[in-house]
């Protein structure tokens, strides 16, 4: 009897030597409760679903791995952190009784994965609200983005987790390898900038071509900084997990390219690590899973903030269909001899170059005036001139302009023979025969002459009027005549939509447009 009972005990001495109490009492799952605060929030661990209110009772697996939790919350942006196993349990004292009297520290054996416990509270909640776009404000375009950081402004550091856990920084000399090459592309921080316009509703869905040019700001992004922070885990045993903090320059534009506002933000991402997933079998798959979302998460935060910016508010306001009408006063302007035909409109059509490239422009009086688009001369420095078809050049200064309708006045030191006439008397019909003079692609494509007919007359957003026009019109069209064959001014070449199978979709400001926007008489 005796005998048996030591053979017994030796036998579990020899168990729990290899297993311990702890690992075999314990559960493999540990119910977890996050605390989130709201009740229409929803929880996720490893994106399973885990249940929907201020307090979940999520499962967590006991298997060493880190946990990604994450709350999702309508009208908030997600948040995200990782809980670990970081306690030993308290199972593991049992070890001791009745077999420590076998070996000098069991506790100590027993580390399996069951050993170890999760902290049984967490708490995580939404704290960045999304705001809607507003009615009054503009639709934004993410125009160019782009991934410019040196590589010494990409820091990859490594922090212990107790460190971590206690607020406090990494320890100086910290460092850490996120894999032999890490690409941050842009098209990671285009689809998390993207994402976040169109959850914010800042993404013009409309299926309309035509859109005014004064409710929608455009935006370059340029991350000039990062830093990984890996927070190791607690003694070796768990899987890691990474914080990711970017610094970006934002800008805003308008229509023509003139800087608006400038700010650069640092966004700091949540807490994320790897964890099997069915869309990412391999190992570093899994790692580059992470990476991808820890940077969208970080470019996400530093755009919410930047949008919650003062400045950035006041020029995402819609600005009124008004602008630039009532300050100007009347400009009266002395015409020259009346273009009256094809070859007379060659000469009162001119080429208009600048820093930027080139555009065309129509001579409107004998002083010197001649019309183009504002787009042609926006943003450029003051070394504007006029290339006209006798092959002088000379410089001009812009007088007038009228952003909503895409117009621009400027103003030469010569006396000009061959003009157009500029009336407010619509003088056109849709499927009337019209011509395009301008200066396609390239500068020795000066006075090119092209055919085509009036296809329609449209209004943009703002009920500002637009000719349709199928005329083969480029880029360096921009500013020049629309006309008839007897040289009746039509209009201004205004812009060409092209891409996606569209051909043949050309517009021009109407002439009696010309006059109201920049407050012309003509006599």
């Amino acid at each position: 009897m005796f005998k048996s009972l030591i053979s017994y005990t030796l036998i579990a001495s020899i168990l729990f030597l290899s297993s311990g109490c702890a690992s075999i009492l314990n559960g493999k799952y540990q119910t977890v409760t996050v605390h989130t605060g709201a009740s229409d929030a929803v929880v996720y661990v490893n994106n399973k679903k885990q249940g929907t209110g201020s307090d979940v009772r999520a499962k967590m697996q006991r298997d060493y791995g880190a946990k990604q939790v994450k709350v999702e919350r309508p009208g908030y942006k997600s948040e995200y952190s990782v809980h670990r196993q970081s306690k030993k349990s308290g199972l593991v004292i049992l070890s001791w009784i009745p077999f420590g009297i076998f070996y000098l520290v069991p506790p100590l054996m027993d580390r399996g994965p069951k050993s170890f416990n999760y902290t049984k509270e967490v708490t995580l909640t939404n704290k960045r609200k999304v705001n809607s776009k507003g009615a009054d404000q503009k639709y934004v375009i993410m125009k160019n983005i782009n991934f410019d950081v040196k590589k010494e402004d990409f820091l990859v550091e490594s922090i212990d987790y107790k460190r971590f856990k206690k607020g406090k920084s990494s320890k100086t000399g910290d460092r850490a390898t996120l894999g032999e090459d890490i690409k941050v592309d842009n098209s990671i921080f285009s689809t998390a900038l993207n994402n976040a316009l169109l959850e914010s509703g800042f993404i013009d869905t409309t299926a309309g071509v035509l859109k005014t040019k004064m409710n929608t700001t455009y935006v370059n992004a340029r991350v000039s900084k990062m830093k990984f922070t890996t927070v190791n885990s607690y003694k070796g045993y768990f899987n890691r997990s990474i914080i990711c903090e970017s610094t970006i320059e934002w800008e805003f534009m308008d229509k023509y390219d003139q800087v608006k506002f400038k700010k650069t933000v640092v966004g700091k991402s949540g807490e994320f690590c790897s964890f099997p997933d069915e869309n990412v079998n391999s190992k570093e798959g899994q790692e580059m899973s992470v990476i991808q979302r820890v940077v969208q998460d970080a470019i996400t935060n530093s755009f919410y903030e930047m949008l919650d910016n003062k400045e950035a508010k006041e020029w995402l306001k819609v600005v009124p269909d008004s602008l630039g009408k009532s300050a100007l006063p009347v400009l009266t302007i002395n015409r020259g001899t009346a273009v009256k035909d094809i070859k007379s409109a060659m000469e009162a059509t001119t080429v208009i170059m600048t820093n930027k490239g080139h555009g065309s422009g129509c001579v409107v009086g004998a002083d010197g005036y001649i019309i183009t688009s504002f787009h042609v001369v926006a943003n450029v420095d003051s070394n504007i001139k006029v290339l006209f078809n006798n092959g002088d050049t000379v410089l001009a200064k812009v007088e007038r302009i009228s952003e909503i309708s895409d117009l621009a006045l400027l103003k030469v030191k010569r006396t000009c023979k061959a003009s157009y006439v500029i009336t407010e008397t619509p003088s056109y019909e849709i499927a009337d025969e019209v011509f395009a003079v301008g200066t396609p692609a390239a500068i020795d494509l000066g006075q090119t002459v092209s055919k085509g007919i009036i296809s329609g007359v449209r209004k943009e957003s703002n009920g500002v009027e637009l000719i349709q026009t199928d005329v083969s019109v480029n880029p360096g069209n921009s500013g020049g005549a629309l006309i008839k064959r007897d040289g009746t001014f039509v209009g201004v070449v205004n812009a060409k939509i092209s891409g996606g199978g569209m051909e043949g979709l050309g517009f021009c400001t109407p002439a009696k447009q010309i006059i109201t926007e920049l407050k012309l008489n003509f006599k």
